[in-house]
């Protein structure tokens, strides 16, 4: 942190500046303060959207679908641009671990697999009903196998990781120690689903990419596990549609 005395950069825990003495505690206080609001700011416009997007009507209408994932886009893009630099760095190709990669190209698709037909028995045994099928939406659209893919894969895997491990979790970096940014953006993650038995796999997930992002500093492996396990889910999706 900078002393507004003699702008002298002092250490993030300091209370005083090492150079004139000045007191640092209010400048701490208001960035403490400056990113609680950030956070609430950009979770509430989150679960606003969730919230909005309940009241649309998707079956078999690609085109609305469509429209709210370009909505999403739009608001991350706003947030992506006012921290710009330090997401563009966390979106940096430099330095990734290829063997770590190959684990998650290997390991969502099996994982997506275990979810599929676990979500499907726990669906059928707690609430007597079909899990609901997202590629059902696109049936009708021009391209149902692309459009599909791109609504339910690839823009949530872009976009929910800049969010969530991108803007989110340096936010909360900010206010909270690092394991604490790793749980409580997980538990978000987690809320802004609004399905109670995905949690059960929704969690877990939201933990490993953090901790990918945490350790690595890279938000792409995050992206790869995430287009992974819903591709994969779209995919067998089509394979088992009747």
């Amino acid at each position: 942190m900078k002393c507004e005395n003699c702008q002298t950069i002092s250490h993030s825990q300091s209370t005083y500046c090492g150079k004139c003495g000045k007191s640092l505690v209010k400048e701490v206080s208001l960035d403490y303060n400056k990113s609680i609001q950030n956070i609430l700011i950009f979770f509430f416009i989150l679960l606003g959207y969730i919230a909005t997007i309940n009241f649309i009507d998707f079956e078999n209408d690609y085109i609305n679908t469509l429209l709210i994932d370009v909505l999403f886009a739009a608001i991350i893009f706003v947030f992506y641009f006012i921290d710009f630099k330090t997401i563009n760095k966390l979106l940096s190709l430099k330095g990734l671990k290829k063997f770590l990669l190959i684990k998650i190209l290997v390991g969502a698709p099996l994982f997506a697999i275990i979810v599929s037909y676990l979500a499907g028995f726990l669906n059928q045994s707690i609430f007597d009903k079909s899990q609901l099928r997202y590629y059902e939406q696109f049936i009708d659209s021009p391209a149902p196998i692309t459009l599909s893919i791109i609504s339910i894969a690839l823009i949530p895997a872009i976009f929910e990781e800049i969010a969530f491990r991108g803007i989110l979790f340096n936010h909360l970096t900010k206010v909270s120690r690092l394991k604490s940014t790793i749980l409580i953006s997980s538990i978000l993650f987690t809320i802004l689903h609004l399905s109670l038995l995905s949690a059960l796999w929704i969690f877990p997930i939201g933990l490993l990419f953090g901790y990918f992002r945490a350790k690595y500093r890279s938000l792409w492996y995050g992206i790869l596990g995430h287009f992974m396990y819903n591709g994969s889910i779209v995919i067998i999706e089509i394979i088992t549609f009747k």
